[in-house]
């Protein structure tokens, strides 16, 4: 019998994209972009990925990469969606 992993959605990845920014310093490495880029290709029509992908790379002072994550996630968000403002106010704090 042959052991297979169950195939990973994007949150599973964005976390551990999230989870590897954080031990690795709160640097960027390239294991932290690996699963943030394989998250966004997972769920490219969720803002999810996109946005915790621009917080990682805003907490590590990459501002303009952020801004454009984040205005990707902007783009994915529905206009009713709860926390769109949240969203709104970020990217126009880095505008």
């Amino acid at each position: 019998m042959t052991f297979r992993f169950p195939t990973l959605r994007f949150p599973y990845w964005t976390e551990l994209g999230n989870v590897l920014f954080a031990h690795d310093g709160y640097q960027m490495s390239p294991a932290a972009q690996f699963a943030f880029r394989r998250a966004r290709r997972l769920g490219s029509n969720d803002p999810t990925p996109f946005f915790f992908e621009g917080l990682a790379w805003m907490r590590a002072g990459d501002f303009k990469k952020a801004q454009i994550l984040w205005r990707l996630a902007l783009q994915k968000t529905p206009a009713d969606a709860t926390y769109r403002p949240a969203i709104e106010q970020r990217v126009m704090l880095l505008d």
